[in-house]
């Protein structure tokens, strides 16, 4: 398990921990079009794959600064994804957050937590956004002032547009 930094991330990653445990690993790696060997799930988040033990949830990757490796809240996307998530081929059209299932509904805190943030971090600053961005394995597109598109996990792309 990762270095866990406070209760607002180890409460939720030990609930997931025990779904995940009861999870059928079968029907999981078949509805979200991943790979299971032998107790062990293939995944990739951010274009790198992880082994994902299971029933215990031990993570490992031939990558060695995966960020899931050691950011609690992508083990808890990565165990989310396996117990509810279903694998996905994208149409090319690309949706508001507030069109998402369930947008609506969580809009005020992802405009919160993501938005707001983001907006402060970056909007005066597209060149430090633009190389975060070029460090990872998102792409460059068209939109706003600077927007890139990166894929989260295999069929589910987002893009990231920022206006100066």
């Amino acid at each position: 398990m990762a270095n866990v930094q406070n209760n607002k991330e180890m409460v939720p990653f030990e609930h997931y921990v025990g779904l995940f445990r009861a999870l059928d690993p079968v029907e999981a790696a078949q509805r979200c079009g991943v790979r299971y060997d032998g107790g062990t799930f293939r995944i990739r988040l951010l274009s790198v794959d992880y082994d994902v033990a299971w029933p215990e949830f031990a993570i490992a990757s031939e990558t060695a600064d995966g960020l899931a490796l050691t950011n609690v809240p992508a083990q808890i996307l990565i165990m989310r994804y396996l117990l509810e998530g279903r694998a996905s081929c994208g149409t090319g059209a690309f949706l508001p957050y507030r069109e998402m299932p369930w947008g609506e509904v969580y809009l005020k805190p992802f405009t919160g937590r993501c938005l707001t943030r983001a907006a402060y971090a970056f909007g005066t600053r597209l060149e430090a956004f633009d190389a975060a961005m070029a460090r990872s394995t998102a792409r460059r597109i068209k939109g706003g002032d600077s927007a890139w598109q990166v894929e989260i996990l295999p069929g589910y792309e987002v893009q990231l547009i920022v206006w100066e």
